[in-house]
């Protein structure tokens, strides 16, 4: 893996755009824990798919498709908490478990070596 640095900044400054707009959307109580969540979340997966060039083509591929599906779902979840008033711990639960998969699909891909 080699970081393709102009991608990997504009992946991580897209994050904080995302993060922000998040931010601007949700209630008081779950504001900060929604633009930090969505930022981690985002910034993982946006600098994979688009700030990182992969050893093997086939492995590359099946990285990014995994990023870009983890990333759909973590924004479908994070504009699901930004609108409805639901408590912190269900959000944690709710970010904090498709996160800990991503990683660890992440990892399996990548070790495969195709």
């Amino acid at each position: 893996m080699k970081l393709i640095g102009v991608n990997f900044a504009l992946a991580i400054l897209i994050s904080g755009l995302i993060a922000f707009g998040f931010y601007g959307i949700a209630g008081e109580e779950l504001r900060l824990g929604i633009a930090l969540g969505s930022f981690s979340f985002a910034a993982c997966t946006l600098a994979m798919i688009v700030g990182v060039r992969y050893e093997y083509a086939r492995t590359g591929v099946n990285l990014r498709v995994v990023a870009a599906v983890f990333l759909a779902a973590s924004l479908g979840i994070n504009a699901i908490y930004a609108v409805n008033p639901l408590t912190q711990a269900s959000y944690l639960i709710a970010i904090g478990i498709p996160f800990a998969i991503y990683i660890l699909l992440f990892r399996a891909v990548s070790r495969s070596r195709q």
